[in-house]
């Protein structure tokens, strides 16, 4: 089914019992949050309480996506502290019935404009490792995979693996080869590693030049000498 008429807006606290109502929606429909059917352990007043700091924060955002005004999807955008301040943490979700309509993209082109215009410089986020729909979508705005994380969830008993994934908003900082390895890392390995064929070079050079010389200074022994060795 194809859906085209929604719209994106910041969450304000007005919007509490209708994303409570829609997070317990979400949650039963796949296994790929962090919460199931029962929603996230907030009342309305809790929640009022958290949209009313977000709408109002510089640093971190709640959107969501609303057709004929009711949510459809969210996504936010949290900001680290200190020493990780230049950090931010990824969520995002859609009911199921708009998977493939554009509102995820939508969300996301709207949450990375608004980490760029903060100073954000890397935005993280956790995405299970069978979520290939996802997956594909996070790549397509340029995150690249950092590593797995084994049995980061555990379902009625079975463990799922999750992949840890980084988008660099400031390139030319943090720049990657077309394998998806920082450059910086990549050249200092390059550099070790010919460094070290290099003094590799040198010592097989030097023992071929020690070998060549004792060669050289190896006195020739003549025949009367091996006769009389013999004798």
């Amino acid at each position: 089914m194809e859906h085209t008429n929604f719209e994106i807006v910041r969450a304000q606290a007005e919007d509490a019992a209708a994303l409570l109502d829609y997070l317990k929606i979400v949650g039963g429909e796949t296994d790929n949050l962090s919460f199931g059917a029962e929603g996230v352990p907030l009342d309305i007043e809790a929640e009022k309480a958290y949209l009313g700091v977000q709408a109002q924060s510089q640093d971190n955002i709640q959107l969501l996506a609303k057709a004929n005004g009711e949510i459809i999807g969210t996504a936010s955008l949290n900001r680290k502290q200190r020493r990780m301040g230049h950090r931010a943490e990824f969520g995002i979700s859609l009911k199921k019935a708009w998977w493939g309509c554009g509102a995820a993209s939508a969300l996301m082109e709207r949450i990375l404009a608004f980490a760029k215009e903060t100073g954000v410089e890397q935005v993280n986020l956790e995405v299970r490792s069978d979520n290939k729909r996802a997956i594909a979508l996070y790549e397509r705005f340029g995150f690249r995979k950092l590593c797995t994380f084994p049995g980061f969830f555990k379902i009625n008993g079975e463990l799922i693996d999750f992949d840890f994934m980084n988008l660099s908003i400031c390139p030319a900082k943090t720049k990657y080869t077309k394998c998806g390895v920082r450059r910086d890392i990549y050249e200092q390995t390059d550099w070790l590693l010919r460094a070290g064929l290099r003094k590799v070079r040198r010592q097989n050079s030097n023992d071929s030049k020690r070998q060549c010389l004792a060669r050289k200074n190896r006195r020739p022994v003549d025949k009367a000498e091996r006769r009389n060795d013999n004798a």
